[in-house]
């Protein structure tokens, strides 16, 4: 199946386990090759990942599902930051 590019954009993404990561904010592409290679993720939630990042680039090939949302796998959230939870004041 193909997509478009800009259906991609601002969609919301999830891990496959139902965790909110956050929001897609641009597209990486690999010019040479054509291919789509990561999806920059703004909008982070950061009840989950305690990173200073404004945004963070996920690998494409861990996307497995692109529709309404965006499922990626939930390895995810050991790449970001190693997935500490912030400490509640």
């Amino acid at each position: 199946m193909r997509i478009e590019l800009t259906q991609i954009m601002d969609l919301n993404v999830y891990t496959d386990k139902g965790d909110y990561i956050g929001k897609v904010e641009d597209i990486k592409i690999d010019t040479n090759d054509k291919r789509v290679t990561g999806l920059v993720i703004g909008d982070i939630n950061h009840n989950i990942f305690d990173i200073k990042y404004r945004f963070v680039v996920i690998p494409y090939r861990f996307a497995k599902s692109i529709a309404d949302i965006i499922l990626v796998s939930a390895i995810v959230k050991t790449l970001i930051g190693r997935a500490k939870p912030k400490e509640e004041a």
